[in-house]
């Protein structure tokens, strides 16, 4: 055996310990604290097993080899584990523009809490800046006061889990007069700061996961500032670039595997009608070409990853 079949028979032996059978019956419906509680316990297995944040550099807890990692997303797809959605922002997002563009006290501050649970949420897109993001018109003021701090105004939207958020990346402009991709710098705002407001964007079926953020005359420590004033654009190409690579891996892995099985068997339960989807010729077609689609996805990533 290679030593990837013993790590892969090491990560099979802990799903089938650690992963809770019922999870998914247990979880739907439940109540924004016993979804955060869940969360949370779910992440602390993971990173008592070196599961949690495999990409992070050793130094912090990481250091875990790519191909390592491609068979631990394998395998967590697999066998239908949970996925960290509470902390996907703090150990991907937040966590690589600290390594890329923080500063030592901004890294050794919170790349150990998030650890801890701390949960981030992502204050980019706006009711006019999504697909434009550089359009953004949050507005962040220098005041130098000895210490030196800015007071931000403005509303970000599509914020994912910002009511259980702990801080925020935020994106502001800095300068009203530059070109639009270089007047925007790139803050860490405590979600504790007065002036801080989040509202909960509720769906058809009551769901609440995007939130709205309103911010009014927030007060950021100017030691929040993280790169250089003005260039929060460069900054955010880190934070952006945590999207893609190993995280999409791990999605196509989970829609190929646990994702796909899901919509099979959904589809050959009976309906109110009496009859069963994968009866019809044409819903056979469309799972077809939806399993070559996901298998051609997860080969993709699957290259782009490993190479």
């Amino acid at each position: 055996m290679t030593d990837l079949d013993v790590f892969r028979a090491e990560v099979r032996a802990w799903c089938a310990d650690h992963i809770p059978a019922d999870w998914r019956q247990t979880q739907t419906g439940v109540g924004e604290d016993e979804f955060v509680r869940f969360q949370k316990a779910w992440f602390a297995e993971l990173h008592a097993a070196g599961y949690a944040v495999p990409h992070w550099p050793r130094e912090w807890g990481g250091g875990m080899s790519v191909p390592r990692q491609v068979v631990l997303y394998q395998e967590l797809a697999a066998h239908d584990a949970p996925r960290l959605v509470l902390a996907f922002v703090g150990i991907h997002h937040a966590a690589s523009t600290l390594l890329v563009a923080g500063t030592e006290e901004q890294r050794r501050r919170h790349l150990p809490a998030i650890l801890d649970g701390e949960i981030w949420v992502q204050g980019f897109s706006e009711p006019e800046a999504g697909s434009d993001l550089a359009a953004l018109r949050t507005t962040a003021r220098r005041v130098d006061d000895g210490d030196g701090h800015f007071v931000v105004n403005g509303q970000k939207l599509w914020a994912s889990g910002g009511m259980h958020a702990d801080w925020c990346l935020l994106l502001a402009r800095t300068d009203p007069d530059a070109p639009k991709r270089k007047g925007i710098s790139y803050f860490l705002l405590d979600m504790t700061t007065p002036g801080v407001e989040v509202r909960p964007i509720r769906n058809a079926i009551g769901d609440s996961h995007f939130c709205e953020i309103f911010l009014n005359d927030v007060h950021i420590p100017a030691a929040n500032l993280v790169g250089e004033e003005n260039r929060g654009w460069q900054v955010a190409q880190a934070t952006l670039g945590a999207e893609r690579g190993m995280t999409m891996l791990e999605l196509a892995e989970r829609l190929g595997n646990a994702g796909f099985g899901w919509l099979v068997q959904a589809c050959a339960r009976t309906g109110p009608d009496g009859h069963r989807p994968l009866d019809d010729a044409v819903v056979r077609d469309r799972l077809a070409q939806f399993e070559i689609a996901v298998t051609g996805l997860r080969g993709l990533c699957r290259d782009v990853v490993v190479g």
